[in-house]
């Protein structure tokens, strides 16, 4: 395999406490991006795990050397994680960014439904046919979404899915108006490409994705009281970002092509 400078696409791949799966999460994206020819990098970011996921990483980044870069941090939580990988990613002039959880409760195999993107696409999205979460995350789930709907309008079906393409200077773009140290980057990130997308007419695109039970690894959030403080700080950042874009152009109905 020859070096890589410039990848056609980022992976960025937030970890946290996954020692028992993530060799085998990142054997499965290897052999995908590999057989799809494409120039690639896996941007592995490490939240501060306490088990062996850091040996893990080094190991993965040793034996791949052109194709993985463990990134390691301080616990600060998903939505950190995945900045953090995201700004590596436009820092490496990658033209497209995926993002992932390393859980494999969405299959590496799923990519190939994104991939190559379709024409004019900017941001493609998985929706889950079928969630396999504890029925509190759900629930908080549905509230969020409401808010959503009452907020911005019409949302995607599964707004915060942790399985992503997005085009990098778009995103690049997007990164600008994300709230400052806020919770669920992702779901403002869904909200911006909803906007910059149909002010210049490019579709969104949903792919159904299956989604699995949790074999191993500890989930990054536990506890009913938690998942509800979690609830009322992500509202309080949605209703602080659509005060911010008052002064900006409304968002459009969404032009969204469902897969």
């Amino acid at each position: 395999m020859e070096k890589q400078n410039v990848p056609q696409i980022a992976v960025v791949i937030p970890v946290y406490n996954e020692q028992d799966i993530l060799e085998k999460v990142i054997t499965d994206w290897l052999k995908i991006l590999t057989a799809l020819k494409v120039p690639f990098k896996l941007l592995l970011i490490n939240d501060g795990s306490t088990d062996q996921s850091s040996e893990v990483i080094h190991k993965l980044e040793k034996q791949n050397p052109n194709y993985i870069i463990g990134i390691h941090q301080k616990n600060a939580g998903h939505g950190a994680a995945v900045l953090n990988g995201y700004k590596k990613a436009l820092d490496l002039k990658s033209q497209w960014v995926f993002q992932c959880d390393s859980d494999d409760q969405i299959a590496a195999e799923e990519f190939v439904k994104f991939w190559p993107p379709l024409a004019n696409t900017k941001f493609a999205i998985g929706q889950r046919k079928k969630r396999f979460d504890p029925q509190i995350r759900l629930f908080i789930t549905k509230i969020n979404a409401f808010l959503n709907r009452l907020l911005f309008g019409p949302t995607l079906p599964d707004l915060n899915c942790p399985f992503r393409l997005m085009e990098g200077q778009t995103l690049s773009q997007s990164l600008l108006n994300i709230p400052e140290n806020c919770f669920a980057p992702n779901i403002h990130l869904a909200i911006e490409f909803s906007s910059l997308c149909n002010q210049r007419n490019f579709p969104m695109s949903v792919f159904q994705v299956t989604h699995k039970e949790r074999a191993t690894g500890t989930p990054s959030i536990k506890g009913i009281w938690r998942l509800l403080k979690i609830c009322l700080r992500v509202t309080k950042e949605l209703m602080l970002h659509r005060f911010k874009i008052f002064c900006r152009p409304g968002i459009p109905k969404m032009n969204t092509q469902i897969l």
